[in-house]
């Protein structure tokens, strides 16, 4: 992969390896990559809004929390203008979007591009197959292992568990009735109506107030006893 970015133009490219960084979780990645910005110098850091693996949307919120800086979220398209300011446009549910400015230096999340992207000539290719790549150990950039352990156990899930199912009696129908309308009847015994409530405001209570419900509703049982 990171040869096929110095076909396509990339100027340089980087690997951070060690043989304990096996199966790293999201938090450790964070804190890596902040480390190696860090000493690259940079002015924007681009990171994809979700993985392949678990999707789960933290790498650049958590990166961003690293290095003290604002965090732009699921950007589908971005330009800098001549003064250095950034121009973002993200994208929101339901086909909505909303643009953006910031000023750098800033993390932006990149959402895939339903494009197609261009290809790298066959040059280009041959090119950067033969490019030398710099490769830093842990060692190298100055994180000891056992960091990377601490940062990995702040925050540790346990197998997803969604909450019970329970048991609802439900009437039997009035056999008199057709069977179509029976059927309806014991759909409508099983069915809950939705609620909604809306909670408003400042940025921590409306938070805290989430947390709580999802608590109290069972949806966060699969964490771990003491990391919740």
């Amino acid at each position: 992969m990171l040869r096929d970015g110095l076909a396509l133009g990339c100027d340089e490219a980087l690997r951070v390896w060690d043989e304990d960084l096996a199966d790293l979780h999201v938090q450790a990645k964070a804190l890596i990559l902040a480390r190696v910005a860090r000493i690259l110098t940079f002015g924007l850091v681009f990171v994809g809004a979700k993985s392949r693996d678990t999707a789960s949307s933290q790498l650049g919120l958590l990166l961003a929390s690293s290095l003290g800086l604002p965090c732009v979220t699921r950007v589908i398209a971005l330009r800098i203008d001549a003064a250095g300011s950034v121009k973002a446009t993200r994208r929101l549910a339901e086909g909505y979007q909303e643009r953006i400015e910031s000023i750098t230096p800033l993390v932006a999340t990149m959402e895939a591009s339903e494009e197609r992207g261009r290809y790298a000539t066959f040059p280009a290719l041959l090119n950067a197959s033969e490019r030398e790549i710099p490769c830093l150990s842990l060692s190298e950039i100055g994180i000891p292992l056992h960091l990377v352990r601490e940062t990995e156990s702040r925050l540790s899930f346990g197998r997803l568990n969604f909450p019970a199912s329970r048991t609802i009696p439900i009437a039997a129908p009035d056999s008199s009735l057709p069977a179509f309308e029976r059927r309806e009847k014991l759909r409508e015994g099983s069915m809950r109506k939705r609620a909604a409530v809306i909670v408003t405001g400042e940025a921590g209570d409306v938070a805290e107030k989430l947390f709580q419900t999802l608590l109290g509703e069972g949806w966060l049982d699969h964490l771990r006893k003491g990391q919740a």
